[in-house]
């Protein structure tokens, strides 16, 4: 009898050490669950850009400015009028013109042409066929215009630049155009002229057919723009299409708040 009460107790230790074994499998498992919100909200994009707008649709009353013939290289701050005037300014592109940074200085050292960086000033002149500026330009001329009419602190150029092309969107939905650099007619890209940036050294391609237009709206499959370049004025293209477009060029973005 004596081995027998020694074998129950043996073997109503081992159960217990396994239960205690589950429980301590499942408390190290639980929190796993508890991490996951917090991941997802790491991966959350920090941009102020909203959430993807929903497939309904729907355009802004933007009036469209031609940049012809007075700025044939002027897309980008020809749109940057046309969203200016629909945020209330009332303001030429050769008013605004005045206010943006420009360099077409170029020279040769070593073999090597160098020349200014389209993100820090427009290269070359809008009254001219060369060449452009990219979206931190257009942010400046437009703070320094807001700022010269004495706009308030909560009106100015933000730079979405990074944004992804189905979140802007929903800045339409907010009542908020959208300036955007894509290409003329969303046409493929192709290289341009190449030179190297006097201020850092770093090589640089200018990409042929770069243009910008005002995102106005969407349909369910169509992206809606004002077309500084386009005698239509608005224009419409296949949303994927203008997400490649956009792409290329290096998905830059700019909004008036």
């Amino acid at each position: 009898m004596g081995w027998k009460k020694r074998a129950l107790r043996l073997a109503a230790a081992i159960l217990l050490l396994f239960c205690t074994g589950c429980e301590s499998a499942a408390a190290v498992q639980a929190p796993k669950a508890d991490r996951q919100p917090a991941e997802a909200a790491v991966s959350s994009p920090q941009s102020a850009a909203p959430k993807a707008a929903p497939a309904g649709g729907k355009t802004l009353p933007v009036e469209n400015i031609q940049q012809r013939p007075e700025f044939p290289s002027g897309c980008e701050i020809t749109s940057a009028a046309i969203a200016l005037n629909y945020r209330g300014y009332e303001v030429s592109r050769e008013t605004l013109a005045g206010y943006l940074p420009r360099s077409s200085s170029f020279s040769r050292s070593d073999g090597r042409l160098y020349g200014p960086d389209p993100r820090e000033t427009f290269v070359g002149s809008p009254d001219t066929d060369r060449y452009g500026c990219y979206a931190p330009v257009v942010v400046e001329a437009v703070n320094r215009f807001l700022a010269g009419v004495g706009a308030s602190e909560n009106s100015r150029a933000v730079d979405l630049t990074g944004t992804p092309a189905e979140r802007l969107y929903g800045f339409i939905d907010r009542g908020l155009p959208v300036i955007v650099w894509v290409t003329s007619g969303m046409e493929a890209p192709s290289p341009g002229d190449e030179w190297f940036l006097r201020s850092t050294g770093e090589y640089f391609r200018w990409i042929k057919k770069e243009h910008v237009m005002v995102l106005m709206g969407y349909t369910a499959g169509q992206a809606v723009f004002s077309d500084p370049d386009d005698a239509r004025g608005t224009v419409f293209y296949d949303r994927a299409l203008f997400a490649r477009r956009y792409g290329e060029l290096s998905r830059q973005a700019v909004v008036i708040e």
